[in-house]
């Protein structure tokens, strides 16, 4: 994305800090796990072992991380045909073979079951104390070992990405992400909020009853390389990995900007509107009221959602999504409210030539960048500040409090 700015309106560019050394590296963490024994210790004689992995809409290089923990599983007298893996798709649609092959590498074919998650397969085991009733895919019920692999990222309501969010919403059934998500709309549920956040409390409390027992999750850099690593205890691993990525991802301003231009960060963060509008939401911390959010998202699969592309273009203003969803909480809706949340402070630019059609009241689309940038400057004037976020999805804007 190239731009022409004026430098005396640009106040900086927000990306996450340099990271000087590199964590826990994978094999280290596997050998190391934080909380819990080593997989050498724990699957000793478990028969059916049930690998729950990202989908194609997350960043996390499984294909990468997968040789060394299958190595570690076959040392423990493992084999391949004992071993499912489960595509944690949540709410996403399933894989083509070729996205198989480009998430698993070569265990897409060597690993004799491998299978996306289906809503409609979740079987009920167990309420929470917020009433969440939980249904998982029965791949993890009748498992004797469960382990899930995933990256830490800042996440806009559940604070962050990882942990038991492998399995609660990726594993879970429709009801039970439905309810979990809709506490999204009580305070706390913010990104970069763990404590008394509701939505991951609730999903955590959700995450124990399946039975997951051990993570493998990474931290990525801006290029989704992996800088550090973190296995063990759902809980236990995933707080390190979540401290570690708050250090370089929370990136402190002295002031918010007019305008504010962001980039999702290629593909898969971008690959739809459901999942860029992530960005959009980290964006939102650094503009000032009344200002614009310009974010550059390729969106190939468009919405990506149709609930979420419905409500959208069919809003007529930002007050009646609120109050339709508050009678109602409805999967995919609850996007179109985060981002009429956004838009009733700071208007909502989004740069794509797949996202021609949009609702006005909600967002602009441009195909170009410096025609959105230039559009812009002439709605805010000559002395008009600007923040740059190549890396908004990973970058958390913050004031000094």
């Amino acid at each position: 994305m190239r731009l022409q700015i004026p430098k005396s309106r640009l106040l900086g560019v927000l990306k996450p800090k340099a990271i000087t050394g590199h964590g826990p590296k994978l094999e280290e963490a596997l050998a190391s796990p934080i909380g819990t024994e080593t997989l050498g210790k724990l699957v000793d004689q478990k028969r059916k072992m049930t690998l729950v992995v990202s989908d194609i809409t997350r960043p996390c290089p499984t294909q990468r991380i997968l040789p060394q923990v299958m190595h570690s599983l076959k040392s423990s007298g493992v084999t391949r045909d004992n071993v499912r893996i489960v595509l944690a798709t949540g709410t996403h649609r399933g894989h083509t073979s070729a996205e198989r092959r480009r998430l698993l590498g070569e265990y897409a074919n060597s690993i004799p079951h491998v299978v996306d998650h289906e809503m409609g397969s979740a079987q009920f085991i167990g309420t929470t104390k917020s009433g969440t009733r939980v249904s998982v895919n029965p791949l993890i019920s009748d498992a004797d070992f469960v382990l899930a692999i995933g990256n830490v990222d800042v996440h806009y309501f559940a604070g962050y990405t990882g942990g038991y969010k492998a399995v609660v919403p990726g594993m879970a059934g429709k009801e039970t992400i439905e309810r979990n998500h809709s506490l999204m709309t009580l305070p706390n549920s913010e990104p970069g909020v763990i404590e008394q956040n509701p939505v991951r409390e609730d999903l955590e409390e959700a995450g124990r009853m399946t039975g997951l027992r051990f993570v493998v999750n990474v931290v990525l850099d801006e290029a989704n390389r992996i800088v550090a690593a973190f296995a063990g205890d759902p809980i236990a691993a995933h707080r390190q990995a979540s401290k570690f990525v708050d250090n370089f991802a929370k990136v402190f301003i002295k002031e918010p900007a007019d305008i504010v231009v962001a980039s999702a960060g290629g593909y898969p963060r971008d690959i739809n509107l459901y999942q860029a509008h992530k960005a959009i939401e980290n964006a939102s911390h650094a503009v000032k009221t009344g200002g614009t959010i310009i974010v550059a998202a390729e969106c190939r699969e468009g919405y990506g959602n149709t609930i979420f592309e419905n409500w959208t273009k069919n809003a007529s203003t930002l007050d009646e999504i609120r109050d339709k969803l508050s009678k109602q909480f409805i999967l995919g809706a609850h996007k179109t409210y985060a981002l009429s949340k956004i838009a009733k402070r700071a208007e909502i630019i989004v740069v794509s030539d797949k996202m021609a059609e949009a609702n006005p009241v909600i967002f602009k689309t441009f195909r170009k960048p410096q025609e959105a940038l230039d559009y812009a400057l002439r709605l805010h004037g000559q002395d008009a500040t600007i923040l740059l976020m190549p890396y908004a999805m990973s970058t958390l804007p913050a004031l000094p409090s």
